[in-house]
């Protein structure tokens, strides 16, 4: 009986709801069509859409607030993370806006029992027809193919919902974001002249940031690295990683797919230098790698993350997207995603992106998002001869503010740099990044049964996650709780004590027209506070809580 009853309490919601009027949602204006992609005419009516509501939280404000203080190490709320349930309970739509938009799913023939609504009840996961999705968004959907992405179903127009529904939902994936597999800004340059010779390899990192002998020994402690767009690893090849440079055989717990027989050079990279670097910490490889029948990989990756009370502490991630093809509405809301993994204790370390300062055809930066979101730790580049290497993305956000804990560094920078880019090049008011940077260059890697070397940023964020990692056992065996969000806490120490970090002084990160920010003492745009000096800064991260 309980399947009857609950459609009759979501059918006589309908009929108490008015849906004439409606409301755009992200955009007025249409969506560009992407490079590369091809209009193949009308998609079939009967080809099933997977669709994800995204819904608005509770209380926006004060997520914000809680993330920052916990972030903060001066705040007294410093590090006094909360669970997910906690998270829910505060921050969750409640139980009326669920059934609204269920509601209205019945109404255009969806069965309740299809509708998948999880954990953290912010997101509302279904399957419809092309035709149903027609009507419900007021659309026309398409075919598009590209000759690497294969087809998926799109619209470039905007789409719509009745004003109630549009007031609740910040967004609808799997309607107007294309794949953008073209916008990694990571790896394979292997192919490209060097500008150091000197290899990269676990042995080089644990010098050069003083980690030789270091392993993990705290049950508690863990790691990740984020996967996306087909991208696997072999268990062979790690292995071999492993008996090469005599590290502890590391088990490594797959979220996902993970197909072994095809592995890519990303997520090979990624999950040979965190685990190299990260002795010993237990390791998840965190994947969507699957594209979910064309469905937005941010969004899979995020309510992965929010369906578990344990998840790693830390997460490399090595993808972007050029932060202006992101709709405001996208970023702020992801953001919020990003707040409560903070407000959990989680750190997120993206890789900021190979594209140096990034250039419009205007002479204007073009920087990546998410690496550009204050709530996660853009990681840049230098290469073995410790030259900020010139792919290394960095510069100011054409979206996010500059973050209180960042504009003293930044400050200093522009005032003591003398060879600044013009000023109509860049937004002095943005988010600046990176934060810290590791190698990007000359990295060995083996892939597919054969060695060979690899560069970009994709490299320096998971080696600088598996040191955060080993700064998390100190903190986990100190009976103290993980870094979490770490960029108020970097900023921090490296304005009190800048040997915590490898400073980068020598390189500039030029890119077409655009000029380059040079690397410099201190902060920089190009490498940040540079990489990790692993004793001075697992001290200082102690020192903070007291």
């Amino acid at each position: 009986m309980a399947a009857p009853l609950v459609f009759f309490a979501l059918f006589c919601l309908v009929q108490g709801a008015s849906w004439t009027q409606r409301s755009f949602v992200e955009s007025e204006r249409p969506h560009p069509l992407p490079y590369g992609w091809l209009d193949t005419g009308l998609a079939a009516e009967d080809v099933m859409v997977p669709l994800t509501f995204v819904l608005n939280v509770r209380q926006p404000n004060l997520l914000l607030n809680k993330a920052l203080e916990v972030s903060d190490p001066d705040s007294k709320f410093y590090a006094n993370y909360a669970s997910l349930d906690n998270i829910i309970a505060e921050f969750a739509p409640d139980q009326k806006t669920i059934n609204l938009v269920k509601s209205w799913l019945v109404k255009h023939g969806v069965d309740a029992e299809n509708i998948e609504v999880t954990p953290t009840r912010d997101f509302v996961r279904v399957k419809v027809p092309v035709a149903t999705a027609n009507k419900m968004f007021d659309i026309t959907l398409r075919q598009f193919k590209h000759a690497e992405h294969g087809t998926v179903v799109r619209t470039v127009g905007p789409y719509s919902l009745p004003t109630p529904l549009a007031k609740v939902v910040s967004f609808v994936a799997g309607l107007v974001r294309f794949p953008a597999k073209g916008q990694i800004k990571s790896i394979e340059r292997q192919a490209e002249k060097r500008q150091s010779d000197v290899i990269v390899d676990p042995k080089f990192v644990w010098k050069s940031f003083g980690t030789e002998g270091i392993k993990s020994t705290n049950n508690n402690n863990s790691q990740a690295v984020a996967q996306f767009l087909a991208q696997y690893y072999a268990p062979d090849d790690l292995t071999a990683f492993e008996t090469k440079y005599v590290l502890p055989k590391q088990h490594v717990t797959v979220v996902g797919t993970n197909d072994i027989t095809n592995p890519g050079m990303e997520a090979t990279l990624d999950i040979e230098y965190i685990t190299a670097t990260g002795l010993n910490v237990p390791t998840w490889f965190w994947s969507t790698s699957g594209e979910h029948e064309g469905q937005e990989r941010f969004v899979d990756w995020a309510q992965g993350l929010n369906k578990r009370e344990t998840i790693p502490w830390v997460h490399s991630i090595s993808y972007g997207d050029d932060e202006s093809t992101i709709t405001s509405t996208y970023k702020d809301r992801l953001d919020q995603e990003f707040q409560k993994l903070a407000l959990r204790g989680i750190t997120l370390l993206f890789a900021s992106g190979d594209n140096g300062v990034g250039c419009k055809d205007t002479c204007t930066n073009l920087p990546n998002w998410p690496a550009s979101s204050t709530f996660v730790t853009a990681v840049g580049g230098f290469d073995g001869s410790f030259n900020g290497d010139t792919i290394s993305s960095g510069g100011f956000s054409n979206y996010f503010s500059q973050p209180d804990w960042q504009k003293q560094a930044v400050a200093n920078y522009l005032k003591n740099e003398p060879h600044l880019p013009p000023s109509t090049q860049y937004n002095v008011t943005g988010r600046a990044i990176p934060d810290v940077s590791a190698f990007s260059e000359n990295v060995e890697v083996y892939c597919g049964g054969s060695w060979t070397f690899v560069g970009g940023t994709s490299c320096a964020a998971p080696t600088f996650a598996g040191v955060v990692s080993l700064i998390n056992d100190a903190l986990l065996s100190a009976g103290k709780k993980p870094v979490g969000s770490m960029n108020p806490a970097l900023y921090k120490i490296g304005a009190s004590t800048p040997k915590a970090f490898v400073d980068i002084t020598s390189g500039n990160n030029q890119n077409g027209c655009c000029k380059g920010f040079d690397a410099a003492q201190g902060w920089d745009p190009q490498t940040g506070w540079g990489g990790p000096n692993f004793p001075v800064l697992k001290s200082a991260f102690l020192a903070l809580q007291k």
